[in-house]
């Protein structure tokens, strides 16, 4: 099991953005170990290189205290998705940080 199960990722030295992107009609489940901060979705927006992202459609099963999505970036949509925690415990469904024009 990896950290992320998928993972947009721009950073300060790429010279190509990651704009109009779609994520749809997908599967996330156990990713990573319960309590281990893993994360299934990571959409990662260092110096503003992400944007436009639609995520709808998917269904993320996550295990205790990880997350099912991480969004950072611009214009981002998160809609008709399902999350719930496999094992009945908690499970964090979205973490948005330095996210504009999201919609959730």
């Amino acid at each position: 099991m990896t950290e992320y199960g998928l993972r947009l990722y721009s950073e300060a030295a790429d010279v190509t953005a990651n704009r109009n992107i779609a994520i749809s009609n997908c599967t996330f489940r156990d990713n990573g170990t319960s309590g281990t901060s893993k994360t299934d979705l990571y959409v990662y927006n260092d110096q503003g290189g992400t944007e436009r992202v639609a995520i709808t459609g998917c269904a993320f099963s996550t295990r205790d205290a990880n997350f099912a999505a991480v969004l950072s970036g611009n214009s981002i949509t998160f809609n008709g998705n399902t999350v719930k925690s496999i094992n009945a415990q908690q499970a964090y469904g979205l973490s948005l940080y330095g996210s504009t024009n999201v919609v959730a």
